[in-house]
């Protein structure tokens, strides 16, 4: 393992990190993505809305025109019962139907009511959906602008990291580079850290301050690297 090229790796690593999540943590980026998430969930609001306005506008169609048919049903049979020459067992069965038609009538009725509450609640949604969305919108555009200025600014100091990364990842060996990804997983960074020698010559984790156990010990000072029982993180001998 070629520890100088994964250290010099790892500081152009660390930098370029340190200086996306500067960027990240200004409010105007901040501002951006909370605006960008909450203007989608309007999105969904209102296409919901729609889509439920369809459906309700369907219902409440059908329901008319059963309420229609009904409604001729009964003046016909209204006519029948008027019918001078109508048997009293025709008058009997016409009456039945009539008093049908009238429990489905207000069935009817009762199930409109309810589509109309209905729609009225999602013409709500609708438009609050909207108004939100709208100046989340105008929100989100505003900071966006910011944000791109922002990215601007940082997108030199980010290129030349970028760079100076690449050249460094060119002199590493495939090893050491899948060694370093595997440790900066583990651990954040950073993943390799230098050995703390304490009074009377304990030795330590300097990142996470667990004291090395003799097996660990001997394992770094025979490799000149070893492994931290705590935070994972590979740790070197001092330099000389």
């Amino acid at each position: 393992m070629n520890l100088e090229s994964i250290l010099k790796y790892q500081a152009i690593d660390i930098e370029l990190r340190k200086l996306k999540r500067e960027m990240q943590s200004n409010e105007n980026y901040k501002i951006a993505e909370d605006a960008r998430r909450k203007f989608n969930e309007m999105k969904t609001v209102v296409a919901k809305s729609e889509n439920t306005a369809s459906k309700v506008y369907g219902g409440y169609e059908e329901s008319l025109k059963y309420y229609d048919e009904a409604v001729r049903s009964a003046d016909e049979l209204i006519k029948k019962l008027q019918d001078e020459n109508i048997t009293d067992e025709q008058a009997e069965a016409a009456a039945a139907k009539l008093n049908e038609i009238k429990a489905r009538l207000a069935e009817i009725s009762d199930f409109v009511g309810n589509i109309k509450k209905k729609g009225e609640s999602v013409v709500h949604d609708f438009s609050a959906a909207q108004k939100s969305g709208l100046e989340l919108k105008n929100k989100y555009n505003q900071a966006r602008d910011a944000m791109k200025k922002l990215e601007e600014s940082y997108k030199p100091k980010i290129a030349a990291l970028q760079k100076q990364l690449a050249d460094a990842r060119a002199q590493m060996s495939d090893a050491d580079y899948e060694t370093y990804e595997k440790a900066s997983k583990e651990a954040a960074p950073p993943a390799f850290v230098e050995v703390y020698v304490a009074d009377g010559n304990t030795m330590n984790c300097s990142m996470c301050g667990y004291s090395l156990s003799l097996n660990t010990q001997s394992e770094l000072k025979e490799r000149g690297y070893c492994v931290c029982e705590k935070c994972h993180r590979i740790i070197y001998g001092k330099k000389k």
